[in-house]
């Protein structure tokens, strides 16, 4: 299956039924059998996130996760999960396409993501679609990389 023969859908999940659906895409792209380190989508829309699902040729081929605004006004980009079967067929820029397309409707200067510093396909993914890192956090004791999209200024030199 290519991108070219397919259309990727993206739709708001509005209830918990339909974000238990979603699970089963967190235990595929994370191998998630443990229920300590498995995420709910149920529990973002519990938490008043935006939860979404992708589709391609009507098929589910992932799911992500947009939450707040942070103190620089940029929107957290909380997950983005693509099933293996559809990676690398321009799903996860999709889903990074509309993230930013939504942050701008709400009024965010851009978009930032926390991504695990040992997960390096994503750090340079991310790199590759955009974003730049400036810095790490702390979370849970696993140090987190920030990958963060904010406007460049252009002006002249000495302007």
């Amino acid at each position: 299956m290519t991108m070219r023969n397919c259309r990727v859908l993206i739709t708001g999940v509005k209830t918990h039924r339909e974000a238990r659906e979603l699970d089963r895409v967190d235990a595929a792209v994370w191998g998630s059998r443990n229920p300590a380190r498995h995420r709910y989508f149920g529990q973002f829309l519990w938490a008043g996130m935006r939860v979404y699902r992708v589709t391609v040729g009507g098929k589910l081929a992932g799911a992500f996760v947009t939450g707040y605004g942070t103190s620089a006004n940029l929107m957290e980009l909380e997950e983005v999960m693509v099933l293996p079967a559809f990676r690398r067929m321009g799903v996860g820029t999709a889903c990074l396409e509309f993230a930013r397309r939504e942050a701008r409707k709400r009024g965010h200067r851009g978009i930032v993501v926390e991504v695990d510093a040992g997960n390096r396909k994503a750090r340079d993914w991310y790199r590759r679609n955009g974003l730049a890192t400036v810095g790490w956090v702390m979370v849970d004791n696993e140090r987190a990389w920030i990958e963060e999209e904010r406007p460049v200024r252009r002006g002249r030199v000495g302007a």
